[in-house]
């Protein structure tokens, strides 16, 4: 009898202590998120409010879907509203060590969060691009009350397929869109560095379409990592300042490419 009673005992005290672990984990990480949220003093996750008229909760453990966003997106293939983690961002960010004459894009910025934390840096700007308006005002709403700005934030409020990206040297993007606005933000960047030859880099986390990079001949992987929730991040640099030499044979075309400032 003790034997027969002892598997199901045993079940639940494993049962108990995943479920405990779990708690704490994801208590820690939302401590960890206000902790840092109070430092900076910016809201990045959207209020009850925005959640019940603008959002619907998606079939996802850390974003909510933006129904109506991709209605007015040229692919209309957005991807739910998520905000990096604190640590990851603060790697990511020293990964990418950005430098006073660096200006950094973060495309599809949401509420603002990726901008705010590199906006503690010395850099020359930091660029916001969202398509929703109701996030554009979040986010700048977050950059005017932030504690510890050196750098300028600028929020713009278009469409990543059809963004000027001249000015850019680090890009940051979380999964913001599917392969065909990648496609053509991709194809504006390589036409932006031929015309402006610069070093650039691309920091995309939750890489889902890295496949269209990994054609990219003018970029290689510099760096990746993995996150504990297994989310995988890969960082991109052009080989050479110099691209405007490459073969045009070779040169890629998205379906449809939107070149140029909304």
């Amino acid at each position: 009898m003790v034997e027969v009673r002892a598997i199901p005992l045993l079940a639940w005290l494993r049962c108990t202590i995943s479920h405990g672990m779990r708690f704490v984990l994801l208590l820690g990480r939302r401590l960890w998120t206000y902790s840092n949220e109070r430092l900076y003093n910016i809201s990045t996750a959207p209020p009850p409010h925005l959640r019940s008229d603008m959002l619907r909760k998606n079939q996802t453990q850390d974003g909510w879907w933006l129904q109506r966003i991709t209605e007015r997106a040229l692919y209309k293939d957005g991807v739910y509203y998520a905000a990096i983690e604190y640590y990851y961002l603060k790697k990511l960010r020293r990964i990418l060590n950005p430098k006073p004459h660096d200006v950094l894009f973060d495309v599809g910025c949401g509420m603002g969060r990726v901008l705010c934390v590199f906006a503690c840096k010395n850099m020359t700007r930091c660029i916001g691009v969202e398509i929703s308006e109701e996030l554009c005002s979040w986010a700048r709403s977050n950059a005017r009350q932030m504690r510890g700005r050196r750098t300028t934030i600028e929020v713009i409020c278009g469409d990543a397929a059809s963004i000027d990206v001249s000015t850019g040297t680090i890009f940051v993007l979380y999964n913001p869109f599917g392969s065909k606005t990648l496609d053509s933000f991709l194809y504006n960047l390589r036409n932006s560095v031929r015309s402006n030859p610069r070093y650039v880099t691309v920091a995309y986390y939750r890489d889902v379409h890295r496949v269209l990079l990994e054609q990219e001949e003018w970029l290689q992987e510099a760096d990746h990592f993995t996150t504990w929730n297994d989310v995988n991040v890969s960082i991109w640099r052009n080989v050479d300042v110099d691209i405007a030499a490459a073969d045009n044979n070779k040169c890629r075309l998205p379906a449809k490419a939107a070149v140029g400032p909304l």
